[in-house]
């Protein structure tokens, strides 16, 4: 999605808080949706990237009410809405102290065998973590309904659009990669959500910061929430963090009541992970090895 050309950061910014009119402010990056700026120390304003007013403002609405119950639930620190103008797709939020994982973890040591994850404190992060998803998978449906949206895309829809992907793809790779993905993209799709919980549902690395010592310092972007598998949550984590930190979460979860989540999580998991392959060959071919030894990995589950 490109900009839009009629975003002015700094004219929103006043709109948004008057007193913040001559507050610094630094672009912090840009996503497919939004772009965010750090305004001073403590603060972000992301603007929607949408150009259509009607999607504009009902992304904004959507993604304040989430942000409001993510506040409630969470137990690691997110963003808490300061204002917001939905016809502009403006949101001036609290800033998520800590770094990205994703520019934490070792990137000169690919495989899973403890070097890349060297700057995490192990046992407080899973601890953390199965603290953050008891929370969080807590909160009633109900509770939920009307605020946080039902999965837009069915599982058999998102492996149709990776199977395309795929089948798209120009970069070579070895047959016994090959082999795997294709047994994967014809197995059977998993069936629709069965449980219903308050799924963060984009649980990565570029989302769960940590703070110097190792620990998690808080969780950022909740706009693809959903009221879905709690499986989506474990996912990313067992992809981008590799299978043991996901099982040490989940053991420590005691998440029986929700049947095999494991394999479930498995199967979420090596679904993003060829869709991360086919966008690198296509985009960045230079780290599909990397997005290949994370998949392997899944695949070893």
């Amino acid at each position: 999605m490109l900009p839009r050309r009629d975003i002015e950061p700094r004219a929103l910014l006043t709109q948004l808080a008057p007193d913040l009119a001559d507050a610094s402010l630094r672009e912090l990056g840009e996503g497919f949706d939004n772009v965010a700026y750090l305004v001073g120390d403590d603060m972000v304003l992301r603007i929607s990237k949408h150009s259509d007013l009607s999607e504009r403002q009902h992304v904004a609405a959507r993604d304040g009410e989430i942000l409001t119950l993510a506040n409630r639930f969470s137990t690691l620190p997110t963003s808490e809405v300061l204002a917001i103008d939905v016809a502009q797709g403006a949101l001036l939020l609290t800033h998520v102290a800590g770094r990205a994982l994703s520019h934490v973890l070792r990137t000169d040591e690919p495989h899973w065998d403890g070097a890349r994850l060297a700057s995490l404190d192990r046992g407080s992060f899973t601890a953390q973590m199965a603290g953050f998803l008891t929370s969080l998978w807590s909160a009633s449906p109900d509770e939920l309904r009307g605020h946080v949206p039902m999965p837009p895309v069915s599982a058999a829809q998102w492996l149709a659009q990776t199977t395309i992907a795929y089948q798209q793809m120009r970069c070579p790779l070895a047959v016994e990669d090959r082999r795997r993905i294709e047994s994967f993209l014809g197995s059977p799709v998993l069936g629709d959500d069965t449980w219903e919980v308050f799924s963060h549902n984009d649980l990565g690395e570029d989302h769960i910061f940590v703070d110097a010592d190792g620990t998690a310092s808080g969780v950022i972007d909740w706009s693809d929430a959903v009221i879905g598998d709690p499986a989506r949550d474990l996912a990313l984590l067992m992809l981008d963090l590799g299978p043991t930190i996901a099982m040490d979460v989940v053991d420590q979860l005691g998440a029986h009541r929700f049947g095999d989540l494991t394999s479930r999580a498995r199967w979420w998991a090596a679904r993003s992970g060829v869709e991360g392959v086919a966008w690198r060959a296509a985009n960045r071919p230079d780290t599909v090895e990397a997005a290949l030894t994370k998949l392997r990995a899944v695949f070893d589950v």
